[in-house]
């Protein structure tokens, strides 16, 4: 048979206050600076921490599986292993790399077979200005890349500067 179960009140305490007291600092205010460096920041936070998740636990999964790969006799053969895997992820991207930079390799050899044949031809002058004007030609749209991607984080920056430089006057005047 079983015994009659205890109500809970039978089994509680009462547990008095203690005469000890402690005091307690409020929390320091941020700076309005700091609150809005941080709340321009955080999507960066994220986006880092978004891009860095998937690495980190690449690498864990990595170590936990190497630290049990010792421990067993597989360990001889998996350097050569690990190598033809590397191999073979890393071929597509050489080859993405192989295919961007051949086009620009032929060019160079293009025009430095062009400027060897120039440089004994007799309109050597104009034809070493219509070169320079050719290669601006060529440099212009990648000029005007570096231009696009930059001028964003360079009007960021200022507005970061004027705002700093505004907030200091202002912290100053008052």
């Amino acid at each position: 048979m079983r015994s009659p179960v205890v109500p809970m009140a039978a089994r509680l305490e009462l547990v008095q206050p203690s005469e000890v007291h402690v005091a307690i600092e409020a929390p320091a205010v941020a700076h309005p600076v700091r609150q809005i460096a941080l709340f321009l920041a955080a999507p960066f936070i994220g986006l880092a921490y978004a891009v860095a998740m998937p690495l980190v636990g690449l690498a864990a999964l990595l170590w936990i599986g190497g630290k049990a790969l010792l421990q067993t006799q597989a360990a001889k053969h998996a350097p050569m292993f690990l190598k033809n895997v590397a191999l073979l992820a890393a071929a597509p991207f050489i080859g993405l790399l192989y295919a961007m930079a051949l086009p620009f390799v032929g060019m160079g050899f293009l025009v430095v077979t062009a400027a060897k044949a120039l440089a004994t031809s007799r309109y050597a002058p104009t034809m070493t200005r219509f070169m320079g004007y050719a290669a601006k030609l060529i440099a212009a749209p990648f000029i005007g890349l570096a231009f696009a991607v930059m001028l964003p984080l360079v009007g960021t920056a200022m507005l970061f500067w004027v705002g700093g430089k505004a907030l200091m006057t202002r912290a100053e005047v008052a």
